[in-house]
């Protein structure tokens, strides 16, 4: 018996909202468009459907799972890609949820897991033999504690470019604080800090690495004169402490992820106090 693969059909709640996002990320055509479905041409002939949630149960007798706020599908997308940070960065963009930061997989791929807006499992990844740079070994303890420090640096003087070279393009924000979750938006935060605290400086508490998950745990505190609208409070001109901590996910030698925590309500009492 013959048989070749010629499509990959998704239960979705919205077909409209799900041929959105993958036109976003993928840029395929589109080859049909009706009420309750879309389909895309990808190359090699093959096909994705996405079926509205409520359609594609006449087909099958039963309604798909419905999946809990956060929770993912048993189905998984597993895409080739030329650019995998790029790709991952596009996803999040058009609003994918990330799964696992882009990093090098035992199986032999660059790749970057995310959640589509339904919950289906996307992973882009490129094969460690179409990577034109080596694969970066962990970091040494020292190395990280060198990463977080420079990375402590950045807060108290403005260098986008040694910004970049610590984040990875597909970096996630996971305290964002009403923020996108992307490495720009992550950047534009410590912008508005600095131009609020100009004299900023940000000292280094305490440093926990570990070199086995490639995860860092900062605590610092800092200081600077508030010397522009701040958290909706006018420039007052005092001097403010405030203090956090910081969890550093690191991938390929730079931060892919971070967790951060800052004692946001004795922040705000400096600053409005009489």
């Amino acid at each position: 018996m013959s048989a070749r693969h010629v499509l990959t059909i998704l239960a979705v709640a919205d077909a409209e909202r799900a041929a959105s996002f993958y036109a976003q990320v993928f840029g395929w055509p589109l080859a049909v468009h009706v009420p309750v479905y879309r389909e895309f041409e990808l190359p090699q002939g093959q096909r994705l459907g996405l079926y509205q949630r409520e359609a594609f149960a006449r087909n099958t007798g039963a309604l798909p799972a419905q999946v809990e706020a956060l929770g993912i599908t048993a189905t998984e997308l597993y895409l080739h890609v030329d650019d995998v940070a790029a790709a991952a960065t596009r996803a999040l963009a058009a609003g994918a949820r990330l799964l696992s930061a882009q990093a090098l997989r035992p199986w032999g791929d660059d790749a970057a897991y995310v959640a589509d807006p339904d919950g289906n499992v996307v992973v882009v990844a490129r094969p460690l033999t179409e990577v034109a740079s080596a694969p970066v070994e962990p970091l040494t303890a020292a190395a990280l504690r060198a990463l977080a420090r420079r990375w402590l640096a950045l807060w108290n003087e403005e260098r986008p470019d040694a910004f970049d070279e610590l984040h990875a393009a597909s970096f996630v924000d996971h305290a964002p604080a009403g923020r996108a979750m992307t490495r720009q938006a992550f950047a534009a935060g410590i912008t508005e800090l600095r131009s609020a605290f100009p004299d900023l400086r940000v000292a280094e508490e305490d440093l926990v690495v570990d070199v086995d998950a490639q995860k860092l745990t900062v605590r610092w505190s800092g200081a600077g004169h508030h010397r522009a609208a701040f958290l909706g409070v006018p420039a007052t001109g005092r001097q403010i402490t405030f203090h956090g901590i910081e969890l550093l996910q690191v991938a390929g030698g730079v931060i892919a992820e971070r967790w951060g925590e800052w004692d946001a309500a004795a922040l705000v009492a400096q600053l409005r106090q009489g």
